[in-house]
């Protein structure tokens, strides 16, 4: 597999569920395909077709529930709910991230303006890295994070002589 900036590419060739069964099978003790059919409370018809790929990735509850029990990583985790995104017939967002945007008002901005700028992959990986350094305890750049002004319901307008 490859890795960008510590977590899992998403060039990754591998299905949901292999991903999966692979994962599965690692366990030590091993967990059969019925027994984990069970501990998430699916028929093992359910799980056999979502390890096969005949079927798209379950919601994101078992999706939780089937992170715990095969002990995923956190990067592992990330690259689950990608795999599983990626398994429905339609765009989706992978599980872990709606709640996260939806309440994060500049999460929402953010992703708007790189859509509308369309950001290249290089850029995403400058704006990961920069995070990234300030999760490792600085402040990006020496910038202050509370002189940044919340975000409003109300369009901005430019007035005449207003700094852009």
């Amino acid at each position: 597999m490859k890795f960008l900036g510590g977590g899992y590419s998403m060039s990754n060739d591998k299905t949901f569920g292999a991903f999966i069964r692979g994962k599965r099978m690692e366990l030590d003790p091993h967990i059969s395909m019925r027994k984990m059919a069970e501990l998430l409370k699916l028929s093992p018809v359910h799980m056999s077709n979502i390890e096969t790929g005949r079927e798209a990735a379950p919601k994101t509850e078992v999706l939780a529930n089937l992170a715990k029990l095969l002990k995923l990583t956190k990067q592992e985790q990330e690259l689950m709910y990608d795999l599983a995104a990626k398994s429905k017939n339609y765009t989706a967002v992978p599980g872990d991230l709606p709640e996260y945007i939806s309440s994060h008002e500049y999460a929402k901005i953010a992703l708007r303006v790189a859509k509308d700028v369309d950001a290249t992959d290089e850029e995403w990986i400058e704006f990961i890295e920069k995070l990234k350094k300030r999760g490792e305890g600085g402040n990006l750049a020496g910038e202050n994070p509370t002189s940044v002004n919340p975000p409003t319901n109300e369009p901005h307008t430019h007035k005449s002589g207003e700094d852009d």
